[in-house]
């Protein structure tokens, strides 16, 4: 299949009052890098552009049981989304991937 296969999970600060609260406290770059310190892929983790609704962007690879798969998350001072690739796709092509899901998203 060429279409890439991946997990969303994202939240809304406008929809729930502790992820506002944290969006609030934290500069996007350290929710960005909780996030992924969450998911055990905090080391290796690179910016990469977060297009016109800025904050911040950071993906890595995340290896599970032999299976490496990109995991990328974004936060900005209203949402934080966290996205993990099908295996065989590179961190930087998973960023360009989730840049343009995450326009189609906050649209």
């Amino acid at each position: 299949c060429d279409e890439p296969t991946l997990l969303f999970e994202g939240f809304a600060a406008d929809d729930n009052d502790v992820v506002a609260s944290q969006l609030h406290r934290q500069t996007p770059r350290d929710v960005v890098d909780e996030t992924l310190s969450g998911a055990g892929a905090l080391e290796g983790a690179a910016d990469y552009p977060t297009g016109k609704f800025g904050g911040a962007l950071r993906c890595a690879t995340l290896d599970v049981n032999r299976v490496t798969a990109p995991v990328c998350a974004w936060a900005d001072a209203n949402s934080i989304g966290v996205t993990v690739m099908r295996d065989g796709d590179s961190a930087a092509d998973a960023a360009t991937i989730i840049l343009a899901f995450r326009n189609q998203a906050e649209h």
